[in-house]
């Protein structure tokens, strides 16, 4: 079985239920730092992860059943596989004076023993972890260890709740702080004040006619920038809390009430006390139940005809987990390892560079890439086409009602902004653009994109080859692409000039055909015993690399020449 919790990456290793019917560890790591697993080969329950929070720790989590003879030399084999400097957590079930016990068992005599052979340091002090019910006793069984260099960074404590098991949390941080990541602040739509919004964000012809392309552009940005500050609420930057939705006030309460419960149990052990704290936890337990059941059937009921499948598998999918985080990696190559998140971004920064560089390629192939592409393009022609001519107000409406609600670019502008304009303002706006397309000036705001790495299925996360880019590009430079590629499809399309057996990207149509055009040839092969050959070849990286690109405009601009070439 699969566990998921949203935010956490696990690793666990269980164990065979035939054998042995409790055990098993299980180690959550929080997606806002870089980690990666570490290999164990031991026969010992143990998991282990590195990641780094102010500097690469390894975090090792061990159980030792209480019954199991367990070989010294298995917990030196541990230990040694551990890359320092190192956590080692864990119930260790073992007795010693030396972290709270009266008395000594063997294994407290081998934890002491690995303690003194590997020179390690313990954290635990005279807190009890453990809770024994039947006998309403508290013990020490679960211990912090860790590298002599990690112990002046770290302060250790027991919390106090046991969160409905019998073990009190380990709370090991260090000295200066988790050092939390921080969420860049995000726009919320749905509490915007859209006719303030639309009020401020004035694109006035000035900021347009009078200046240079890229202060015009620069303008126009911070004007709608300005306005959706001012009008729409962000989002915090600290991590998103996931709230349940089920979880109410009765909840809140209940929880309440069996921690005050526990608090009273905890300073009085007896009997009465035990009691009330079990009938406040069971209590507080049916109530969860409860909230859950309503909150699921609430949410059925409330499915109609007019709820989008979108918004319905949305649903269902975070109610069965099925849902997607992005972590940060640790990178490694063959001369080091990387694990802070800046030398994470630089060195996949370096291989996106790499791998698009001209190095790649042969100087012949260069030297023929250069030579075409400064090949200038005559687009003047005898007499005006519609395809040359300034862009009208109803293409600028439809390339901005035809967008997907995608994340913007670096400037933060995303569709739902220039689709809440003022008509004046778009008025504005379209005479920028075509500003930019008589004058063939490509603002330099527009050459930034913020480039999210996509681990690809199948690869090995520390590679850095692994990874596909991403590019989130301004949505004012898609808009006017959109504009640009609406009139190049309709001329390629009248004219006839793509191919038949081009399927994709094209409305009407889906590689579907293409599927559906080769069973066809196959079942006419079968049928008449005729050969049929069919190719299937696939470009390595056909995304990652600019000199795809590169050829691609290549043909095109020469393609462009040839078809059009009547038009002149």
């Amino acid at each position: 079985m699969t566990m998921r919790v949203r935010g956490y990456n696990c690793v666990r290793r269980d164990v065979d239920g035939a054998t042995s019917p409790t055990g098993g560890v299980c180690l959550f790591t929080s997606i806002l730092y870089p980690s990666t697993v570490v290999t164990l080969h031991t026969s010992l329950q143990a998991v282990a992860v590195r990641i780094h929070i102010h500097s690469l720790v390894t975090v090792c989590c061990v159980y030792l059943p209480p019954n199991d003879v367990v070989p010294q030399v298995d917990l030196n084999q541990l230990v040694s596989q551990l890359p320092g400097p190192f956590i080692l957590l864990g119930d260790f079930n073992g007795h010693s004076p030396l972290w709270g016990h009266d008395d000594t068992n063997s294994r407290g005599r081998q934890i002491e023993q690995l303690i003194s052979d590997h020179c390690l340091c313990l954290l635990n002090n005279d807190e009890k972890t453990y809770f024994h019910a039947p006998t309403r006793t508290f013990h020490s069984l679960d211990l912090a260890i860790c590298s002599p260099t990690l112990l002046p960074m770290l302060n250790f404590e027991v919390a106090n709740d046991l969160h409905n098991i019998d073990h009190f949390p380990l709370l090991v941080s260090h000295v200066n702080g988790a050092g939390t990541r921080f969420r860049p602040p995000t726009y919320h739509f749905h509490r915007a004040d859209w006719d303030n919004f639309t009020r401020l964000a004035i694109i006035s012809g000035t900021m347009v006619q009078n200046r240079a392309v890229d202060e015009a552009v620069f303008n126009v940005t911070e004007a709608i920038r300005n306005a959706a500050d001012a009008a729409i609420p962000k989002t915090s930057n600290s991590p998103r809390k996931l709230c349940k939705p089920w979880w109410n006030a009765s909840c809140q309460q209940a929880k309440k009430e069996q921690r005050r419960a526990w608090g009273i149990f905890r300073r009085y052990p007896t009997t009465d006390n035990l009691i009330a704290f079990k009938r406040a936890k069971a209590l507080a337990r049916r109530i969860r139940r409860q909230c859950q059941r309503e909150s699921w059937i609430q949410y059925v009921s409330s499915i109609t005809s007019s709820t989008t499948s979108q918004q319905l598998w949305r649903k269902v999918k975070a109610a069965n987990g099925l849902y997607r985080d992005f972590n940060i990696p640790i990178l490694e190559t063959s001369t080091a390892l990387y694990s802070s998140p800046l030398d994470v971004a630089n060195l996949i920064g370096k291989t996106f560079a790499s791998v698009s560089s001209s190095d790649s390629y042969s100087p012949a192939f260069q030297a023929t890439k250069n030579r075409l592409e400064r090949t200038p393009i005559n687009f003047r022609c005898r007499q005006p086409f519609q395809y040359n001519c300034d862009f009208d107000m109803f293409e600028l409406k439809r390339a901005l009602s035809s967008a997907h609600n995608t994340s913007p670019g670096p400037d933060g502008i995303s569709y739902v902004l220039l689709r809440h304009l003022s008509e004046d303002s778009l008025v504005s706006l379209l005479y920028l653009f075509n500003r930019i397309w008589r004058e063939q000036v490509y603002p330099t705001q527009w050459q930034e994109a913020i480039v999210i790495p996509i681990l690809k299925p199948g690869k090995d996360p520390k590679n850095p080859l692994s990874y596909r880019p991403i590019a989130l590009t301004s949505c004012l430079c898609k808009t006017l692409e959109r504009m640009v590629n609406a009139r190049l499809v309709y001329q390629l399309e009248k004219n006839k000039c793509i191919p038949l057996f081009q399927s994709g990207f094209r409305k009407g149509r889906s590689t579907l055909d293409n599927i559906i055009q080769l069973e066809s040839k196959i079942r006419n092969a079968f049928v008449r015993r005729n050969h049929l050959v069919s190719i299937f070849f696939d470009i390595e990286k056909a995304y990652d690399r600019t000199w795809r690109y590169g050829i691609l405009r290549t043909l095109f601009n020469f393609w462009i020449q040839r078809q059009f070439a009547y038009f002149y």
